[in-house]
């Protein structure tokens, strides 16, 4: 994790935020594991209120490599004060442009989701 020098108004104002996040909902099926997850609009859905009401914004970043796509996704607060999660790496499953996009989507997905300790009711993806 790399941050700015200062840390108190931006993570005063993620917390606050965190209070206010609604429940995140299943609202994607991935049919070749058979369970349902949250994507990227429903923790849009779950969190961009609370976020907006409390100065901050998510930014991510993506490059791609010949094996895969690595993310960094970053909280910045009207304070100019922010924290980046440092870059994930994230393998493609086929290279054309259907597996470096389902690379990215999943990695945005999976990175949002951890940086801000997001976790949908019965979370099955690990079953």
């Amino acid at each position: 994790m790399i941050t700015s020098d200062n840390l108190d108004a931006v993570v005063s104002a993620l917390a606050a935020a965190k209070k206010q996040f609604k429940p995140l909902k299943k609202n994607g099926f991935n049919p070749h594991f058979k369970n349902a997850f949250a994507d990227l609009q429903a923790i849009n859905e779950a969190t961009h209120d609370a976020l907006t009401e409390h100065k901050l914004v998510l930014s991510q970043s993506v490059a791609n490599t010949e094996t895969g796509v690595i993310i960094s996704t970053r909280i910045l607060h009207a304070s100019g004060q922010w924290i980046d999660s440092g870059p994930a790496f994230f393998p493609v499953s086929r290279a054309d442009a259907q597996g470096y996009g389902s690379a990215i989507t999943y990695g945005r997905r999976y990175q949002i989701a951890a940086f801000l300790a997001l976790a949908a009711e019965d979370d099955d993806d690990g079953t």
